[in-house]
């Protein structure tokens, strides 16, 4: 790396050491692209296992992590699994009230500053910077919140909350000077709400396929979920499933936590399938590639909803890197990703259509090792995380170019 390497600041309400897809996304990007810019990170303080962990009021801690300086800048700290809503936006608004200041003082450190959503509020960070013309603007999406939050009736579709909120995205998308999202149909979506020209380029979600590799592990479990207990997923229907499978031995082990998983295991008690359905909880990330590859079918249940379609989960990577074959629900880019790939299967829906589809794959050994050989060729070919990375610098690398810098910042160049 040399002077003339970009100074980039990225914005995240989740980063590694916490657990799920979105941690695991910046971390990894940010880990392949500190080898090329003089990267900062900007988080929260770690709130993940709820009540495992460590309380902080410091305002701010600075540690260097694999490469680049990772900033925990002090917010609220939820602690329960199913935080009220208070907390969460606690969580939210103070972080980013926190880091807009901590950015704003160090305007002049930084020529981008990435911010990644949801959730949207990570983005006023980077409002002032933007219209000083102190720093260009990536705006990383990972998720439609507002479109997904409605859906889902956590806000209402017409409230003043979601009206708000979308007036604010709209703003965000037209100040920014590069979108990025995961998916394809993150962009139409996106128009259907939203006017705006700037530049959207897809930067997709991935995986460490060097991390994720497939290995021999003892067997410990016929169907393996991995993930948040939430809402956006059908788990519901894969426990249904249960009782209508032929092989009354079949196991399901569901890795992670979330606000659902009370109900769940309520359902398995009902079903009389809590001897078959293990929930795990959270575990460190670097047990995930052991479970998988101790397991037979990777479980990647979205509901199918039409705010969803746009959504691929991290874990359909995770798995298909492994070698474990995909049984995925939801329509849209989880239904392209899965059949591409040729690594698994997508039932209608119906815990009976779930349950012959299980049947057929356990049944059929030679077709789960010609799905586990494609899904890992396809993986390694369209989504590795090092290659992702390196599209994300090699866009970094165009908006610093010299012909975009702000004039001042080209004659400090100039001069030193």
């Amino acid at each position: 790396m040399d002077d003339s390497s970009p100074r980039v600041l990225v914005v995240t309400q989740a980063f590694p050491p916490e657990k799920g897809g979105n941690a695991s996304r910046m971390g990894d990007l940010c880990r392949h692209m500190a080898d090329n810019v003089e990267l900062t990170v900007v988080a929260p303080p770690t709130c993940f296992p709820p009540g495992e962990f460590e309380w902080s009021w410091k305002r701010a801690t600075k540690k260097r992590r694999e490469g680049h300086d990772l900033i925990r800048l002090w917010s609220w700290q939820p602690r329960t699994v199913d935080p009220s809503f208070v907390e969460r936006m606690l969580y939210y608004i103070i972080f980013a009230f926190h880091a807009l200041v901590w950015a704003f003082l160090r305007r002049d450190e930084f020529d981008v500053v990435l911010t990644s959503s949801p959730p949207i509020f990570t983005g006023l960070v980077a409002f002032p910077l933007s219209i000083t013309g102190s720093a260009k603007w990536v705006l990383d999406i990972r998720d439609l919140w507002i479109d997904v939050s409605s859906d889902l009736g956590f806000i209402s579709g017409d409230g003043i909350a979601t009206r708000l909120s979308r007036r604010y995205q709209e703003q965000a998308l037209k100040r920014a000077d590069l979108v990025t999202i995961t998916t394809p149909g993150t962009e139409a979506r996106m128009r259907e709400h939203y006017s705006f020209e700037t530049a959207v380029q897809v930067i997709p979600n991935g995986v460490d396929t060097q991390y994720f590799e497939p290995q021999d592990e003892p067997q410990t479990a016929d169907l393996i979920y991995t993930g948040n207990i939430g809402y956006g997923q059908d788990l519901e229907t894969c426990i249904r499933a249960l009782p209508l499978l032929e092989n009354s031995d079949v196991t399901f082990t569901l890795v992670g936590d979330g606000d659902l998983r009370p109900e769940l295991t309520a359902l398995a008690e009902r079903l009389g399938v809590t001897d078959r359905v293990e929930f795990t909880g959270l575990v460190p990330r670097d047990e995930i590639p052991r479970l998988l590859n101790g397991a037979t079918i990777g479980v990647a249940p979205l509901k199918a909803r039409e705010s969803l379609s746009y959504a691929v989960p991290t874990k359909v990577y995770e798995y298909l890197a492994c070698k474990l074959p995909v049984l995925a629900l939801g329509n849209g880019e989880i239904e392209r990703v899965v059949e591409a790939s040729e690594g698994g299967v997508i039932p209608d829906g119906s815990p009976q259509s779930v349950a012959d589809a299980i049947d057929e794959l356990l049944d059929d050994e030679r077709r789960r090792r010609r799905m586990a050989t494609r899904g890992r060729q396809f993986v390694v070919s369209n989504y590795d995380r090092q290659a992702i990375a390196a599209e994300l610098f090699d866009a970094i690398s165009k908006l610093v170019e010299p012909a975009n810098w702000p004039v001042s910042e080209r004659r400090a160049r100039s001069r030193s």
